[in-house]
Parts: C-alpha cells; structure tokens; sequence
C-alpha cells in the first residue's frame, strides 16, 4: 500500500493573509503547513509515501492570487473538482505496481486520521473506488454528498444539495493502482466537471464504496478534518488549538508530525525594559518568535514574531514574520504574514486605526494586511 498527496489547490480565500499560493504550503498551528497532516497521516498509517518532494520553507512566500479562467485541472485542485486530479496521481503508480492499493490524499484541506481501520474495510469490500468521507453535517459547501447503502456502496447523489445525505466526501481516496487507468477512461474528459457529477457517473458502472472516516475510528484516534475555506474558519480552526483539549492532538508521542524545519531558534519569553514581565498564556508560539515583555493569551503566535514590551494580544492568530510594537493592543484579529502593528496602535477595538488596510469583517474580526517578509535578524534579542 502506497499513498500520495495531490498539491496544487489555490488558497484564494487566505490571499489578504498573504499565505502561499498553493493552500498545502499554507502556514498551519505556528509550525506546520496544511500538507504535512497529510503526509503524518499516510506515514502513520504504515503506507509508504510516493512522490512529495518537499519545498524550502526559507524563501519569501508568494502573496495567493485568484486563478486563471480556463485553468487546466490537470495541474490544480479546486473545490468541487478533485475526482479527476486525485485519479491521475494515482495513475502515476501504475506501471510501477499495477496491483499495489493507493491512498491519495488531496491537500487543500487537514486531515489527520488512522487510515488503517478503513483499509482493512476497503480491502473486504472488493470496491473498485473507496470515497474517504466526512459525515454531511459539518462539510463545507463545496463537498460531494452522498447517500449510501447499508454496504456502504454509494447508491445516490443528491443533485447539488446534501439533503437526505449521510456523507460528504472532500477529496480523498483508495484505489487499486491497476483501476486507475480504466476508471479515468470511463469518465469523459472533455470540459472539467463537477465532482457529483463524475461521481455519480461511476457508481452507476462500479462499486465505489464510501467510508465513514468518523465510524471508522471505533474508539480509536479521533479523526480531525478541516478545510480553511474562510479567514473565519482558519481562524477558529487555530483557537481551539489554544484548548486544553483541542480536536487536533499535536502532543501524541505515537503520532508523530514532522513539521517546518528552516533554522530558527526557540521561541522565548522574556522580561522588557524595567522587567516588564513577559506572558504567554493558553498560546501557541511558533519558532523564532520572541515575547519580549509582552503579554499574549488565547493566541498563535507565528514563526519568528516579536511581540515588544507591553503590548498585549489576546484571542488573535499572528501569522509567520509579524512585528507588534511597545504597547500595541490587539485582540480577536487576523494578522498577516510580515504585517508591522505600530508602537501603541489598537486592533479589534471600536476606534480608528492608523494602519492602511485594516478591516473588519462581518465576523467581528479585524483583518490586518501582510506586510513584507520580516527579515531572520529580527527573530532574535538584542
């Protein structure tokens, strides 16, 4: 059994964050991006991972733009059309090993589950496509639903909605390597079409099975799956990892994921000027970054941030390369990579900002734009 990771989603909805353009290179929980819990869950689920050559961490990453009209799928990965992208990575094994069973996983969302009880179900079903799914309750819009049988076998696609669904796939898939090239046949590729209805299209001529990767679990590692779809998600997403007992368990001894290694040093908290006391409390601090006399609570703190002597950050994400001044106030934000927040400036109050660009959402969050990447110097004392 192998296992691939299909790259190539954009990550549209976090541009005014300033995250790269490829949403699995898109900073995750101040150490890690979106496709490493991709790689975790193949590795740790005993597949050897094919293909994934991981990019440098330490360039300066490309602001996401809107993509093209037109833009080929072949090399891309957009919601509601991942069937075809998903099918052609697994494709790329099947000279190799025509018999070997392969999981793709598609990263433009986290997924972080045992694969294992599901493999064994797959392997009993004799299917010729197994559907990793998520129940349809908490998909977001751009998931196929679908209905299924008591086997599992998917049996109906709701037309555009997930009325009377049970299930929700997102992306992800098993496959037996020497199928690939028949199923892709069997679809037609002329205009790119929507997942339902590939789906759909499939199940009507094969035995595509759907897994339930929640009833999977048995007790087991509890699966976790998020899809940063909105800043708000993303957001949210990175609070409950602030949690004492967040969905996502990072601290697992057994269940190890490897994350960005580009060189920083430690994090520290340290006393300012007149020791002005540093804090961080219920926090994430991501390497490099540097509490000097600040206080931060319920946050994230990216890689080499600096936080200066009483300023205070509270219910905020603070992406990789931030700078917050002396005295700087900011609360339930959203700050950019690279973004300066001026000595004494407030974010997420009810006054005026000097900054340009700043914004509030509907949500109630502020949005603070990127800034320029902060260079390695500032991630270190005086």
């Amino acid at each position: 059994m192998v296992g691939v990771v299909v790259r190539g989603g954009t990550s549209e909805p976090l541009a005014p964050l300033g995250v790269p353009a490829d949403i699995a290179l898109a900073p995750f929980a101040a150490r890690y991006r979106v496709w490493d819990f991709a790689h975790a869950t193949l590795r740790n689920s005993g597949l050897e991972v094919l293909g994934g050559q991981r990019e440098s961490d330490t360039a300066a990453p490309r602001p996401a733009k809107p993509p093209r009209r037109g833009r080929d799928m072949r090399g891309a990965v957009r919601p509601g059309a991942r069937l075809l992208p998903a099918l052609r990575a697994g494709a790329r094994i099947t000279r190799q090993d025509p018999g070997a069973t392969v999981v793709v996983l598609v990263a433009d969302h986290i997924l972080d589950a045992d694969l294992r009880p599901v493999l064994g179900r797959h392997h009993d079903s004799n299917a010729d496509l197994g559907l990793l799914c998520i129940p349809a309750a908490g998909a977001p819009p751009g998931a196929c639903p679908l209905t299924v049988d008591a086997s599992g076998a998917v049996c109906l696609i709701p037309d555009g909605s997930a009325r009377g669904s049970t299930l929700a796939w997102t992306g992800d898939l098993i496959v037996r390597a020497g199928l690939v090239t028949q199923l892709l046949d069997s679809l037609d590729d002329g205009e790119p079409l929507d997942d339902v209805t590939l789906v759909a299209d499939l199940a009507r001529h094969r035995r595509v099975i759907a897994h339930d990767l929640v009833g999977a679990a048995d007790g087991g590692r509890r699966p976790y799956w998020h899809e940063p779809s909105t800043v708000e998600a993303y957001y949210a997403a990175h609070m409950e990892l602030c949690t004492d007992s967040p969905p996502l368990d990072l601290y697992d001894p057994g269940w190890p994921v490897i994350g960005t290694s580009d060189g920083l040093p430690p994090a520290k908290v340290v006393s300012g000027e007149a020791s002005h006391a540093g804090q961080a409390l219920d926090a994430l601090l991501g390497a490099g970054a540097v509490i000097r006399g600040g206080s931060v609570i319920r946050s994230v703190v990216g890689r080499g941030v600096l936080v200066e002597v009483g300023a205070e950050i509270e219910d905020s994400l603070l992406l990789d390369g931030c700078r917050v001044g002396r005295c700087a106030r900011v609360r339930r934000a959203v700050v950019g990579a690279g973004a300066v927040i001026g000595d004494g400036e407030e974010i997420g109050y009810d006054g005026p900002t000097g900054m340009h660009g700043v914004r509030r959402l509907l949500s109630g969050l502020t949005l603070v734009p990127p800034g320029a990447p902060a260079p390695r110097a500032a991630c270190g004392a005086r």
